[in-house]
């Protein structure tokens, strides 16, 4: 159980680290348009 827990865990920190690497990403595609 647990390992299925910590791998659960550690997948939606992955997703969201990926989330905020995707906004950071549309961020700067935004700020560089005039």
């Amino acid at each position: 159980m647990l390992i299925y827990e910590t791998v659960a865990l550690v997948g939606m920190d992955s997703g969201i680290s990926i989330k905020h690497i995707l906004q950071k990403m549309k961020n700067k595609k935004l700020s560089q348009n005039p």
